[in-house]
Formats: structure tokens, sequence, C-alpha cells
């Protein structure tokens, strides 16, 4: 856990923080009856990337691959809320707002996205730390992962 928590700041620190947000995506716990699992978390996280990447790079993110950069760590709150903390790389970095609004929009359309997307703009090792501090093999979403180097 320490290993991977050290892995993932050397990653960010070769990489300067510049161009990083900081996003905490919350998320309805009961859809339809349906109680909202890890697995489901994941999928909608998914789908939520798939659209997202559709919209920022159009045809490129499914012809040659071409992904928004995020780093998404699944946490459960005291109360056992599920939610995401992510490191998400500005893929228009002369357009941080439209961005914003892209991230929020295509969140509330996902099944499981709730109404409270929480973005930070500067983020340092502060934020870094925070979203590491329970850091495991189980809180990293590894299906969702996708970092280039």
């Amino acid at each position: 856990m320490r290993r991977l928590r050290q892995s993932v700041n050397e990653y960010l620190d070769q990489d300067s923080l510049d161009g990083w947000l900081g996003v905490t995506f919350t998320m309805k716990q009961r859809v339809n009856g349906k109680q909202l699992d890890e697995i489901g978390c994941s999928r909608n996280f998914r789908h939520f990337l798939n659209i997202l990447n559709k919209r920022v790079f159009g045809n490129a993110s499914v012809r040659y691959g071409k992904k928004v950069e995020v780093i998404p760590v699944l946490e459960k709150s005291l109360q056992g809320r599920l939610h995401y903390h992510t490191l998400i790389k500005n893929p228009l970095p002369d357009s941080v707002f439209k961005v914003e609004m892209m991230i929020r929009d295509v969140w509330q359309k996902t099944e499981w996205g709730y109404r409270e997307v929480d973005i930070i703009r500067k983020i340092d090792n502060g934020w870094i730390g925070y979203i590491t501090k329970h850091f495991g093999n189980d809180s990293v979403d590894w299906e969702n992962l996708n970092v280039t180097r």
C-alpha cells in the first residue's frame, strides 16, 4: 500500500501537477431499488469516461484510442457512501471552464451520477495525500486508470 502511494507520487512529481484537475464524484447509492456496489461504480465510471472521451476527442477516441488521462480512487465514507476522488489531466488546457462543464454534464447523465461534483483547478501535494490516504489495491479503480508514460 505504501509502495503504491509512493509510485503515484513519483509519477505525478515527474509530470508537473499543472494541468491536472482534482475531481470528486458523488454517486447515488440506490437507483430503482438497486444498491450501488464497487462493480457498479467501476462500470458507471467507465461509461462516464467513454462519453467524456468521445466529447473531447470525437471519433479519434474510438479510432485511435485517444483518452483522457485519469487516476480514479474509489472510497467509502464513514457513512458507507461510495464516491470517487480522481486526478484528471485537462485534455483542453486552453478551455478549463469548458472541460469542467463537460465533466459535470456527462457525470449527471450516467445512471449513478449524483449532482455534486467538486472540481479543483490547482491541485498540490496535499490533494495527492488526501486521495491516497486509504490507498490500496482495492481502492484504485484499475479498470479505469489511464496514464501515459
